[in-house]
């Protein structure tokens, strides 16, 4: 071999020295003698290279962390698609429970504005575990408010404790002195057909129980002047179906004597929770008995509604409190806590709980809370306390 080399050299060297003559034999041999030596030298080099390459050994390692790696961002995806969709579902829910929370809470904010403390508000507790009910009983700013003058106003004669009860009176009549806030014109407050609400404020009958009864104004009010009073007559009818759904609960009756009421257009507010077939929306349902209206819907997807209520007479908020008195200020509630449950409108997110219906009712589920001072009431407290107090000593 390595003579080979040194001949292949020779001989090279030789045709090299034999071109400088130009002659064209001697440069056909050389320039033939250069291409097979490129030649050579590159079929060498990919001889070389076809041996170089993978094992079988690193293939499979190869392809086992492209799996690993793969499956692992498969997985990221996955998640974050889960929670792509669950996270609108739970924004949704925490918007309707805090929605619904608030509007309740606002009207409990007015529980006893112009009202008697004891008839702030009606409870309706829920049985065997069912949604509770609540009635809210308040006055707008800008709703007159007036006493009803006794019986006997117009004829001293009259005794006034065998005066008719007001659900039993075809006319009521008011003092126009104790207006709050006072009207221009008297007569032009209360229209046909408009409802009042005649409340006891004392027990004048000593029935213990708080009389609250409806009236329908069935004629045009007319001005009435005896003496230093003004008193303003309105025809009027029971209104038996009003006091129906007014869902006077144990405590309160409609025997209103005209001696001890306050009469006005007031609001009654209720809450329900309507729950129709599990295929619909459960939804927290808000009315104004006393304006006539129907349910109108304040949040969906509300599963429970339930209330607590708190006086001075229990630390703790309870279900059932004992019913009010009217002349008893530490039966009067001055608190409600409030809890609902909401679910999520769709079913099967991660996180979901099976619900008392049907089987395929797994949905997310959350449970909020919050508790509202009735400072309405709570003042009439404290005054009426301290006014006990002093008139003790």
């Amino acid at each position: 071999m390595r003579f080979a080399k040194k001949f292949g050299r020779t001989q090279f060297t030789m045709l090299k020295r034999l071109s400088r003559n130009e002659s064209p034999s001697v440069r056909f041999v050389l320039e033939r003698f250069r291409h097979h030596g490129a030649f050579a030298r590159s079929s060498a080099t990919a001889a070389g290279h076809r041996e170089s390459g993978f094992t079988l050994l690193e293939v499979l390692v190869s392809v086992s962390l492209t799996l690993i790696v793969m499956g692992a961002v498969f997985g990221l995806l996955t998640l974050s698609q889960r929670s792509f969709r669950r996270e609108p579902e739970v924004s949704a829910l925490q918007q309707n429970a805090r929605s619904g929370l608030e509007v309740i809470g606002r009207d409990l904010l007015q529980a006893g504005y112009k009202t008697p403390a004891a008839a702030a508000v009606l409870t309706r507790d829920g049985a065997r575990g069912a949604s509770d009910g609540i009635t809210i009983l308040y006055a707008e700013p800008n709703d007159t408010v007036a006493q009803a003058l006794r019986c006997d106003w117009l004829a001293p004669s009259i005794d006034a404790t065998a005066c008719p009860h007001l659900d039993r009176s075809s006319i009521l009549e008011l003092d126009v002195s104790t207006m709050d806030p006072r009207p221009i014109d008297p007569t032009t407050m209360y229209s046909r057909d408009a409802v009042l609400l005649a409340i006891e404020q004392d027990d004048c009958n000593n029935d213990d129980l708080v009389g609250i009864v409806a009236l329908e104004v069935t004629g045009e009010p007319t001005l009435i002047l005896s003496g230093e009073t003004t008193g303003l007559q309105i025809p009027v009818a029971s209104s038996s179906l009003m006091s129906r759904e007014l869902a006077l609960g144990e405590g309160f009756n409609t025997e209103v004597r005209s001696d001890c009421a306050v009469v006005g257009r007031f609001r009654a507010v209720q809450y329900r929770l309507h729950e129709p077939p599990s295929s619909l929306q459960p939804t927290l349902e808000r009315r104004d008995v006393a304006a006539s209206e129907a349910w109108i819907p304040v949040a969906f997807e509300i599963e429970d509604l339930q209330f607590q209520y708190l006086t001075n007479e229990n630390d703790e908020p309870v279900d059932s409190p004992l019913p009010p008195h009217g002349d008893v200020p530490d039966t009067w509630i001055t608190g409600v806590r409030m809890r609902l449950v909401a679910r999520s409108a769709s079913s099967g997110l991660e996180g979901a709980t099976l619900g008392a219906g049907p089987s395929d009712d797994v949905r997310l589920r959350r449970g909020f809370s919050t508790s509202v001072s009735l400072r309405n009431v709570a003042a009439r407290v404290a005054s009426t306390s301290l006014a006990l107090t002093v008139s003790t000593w």
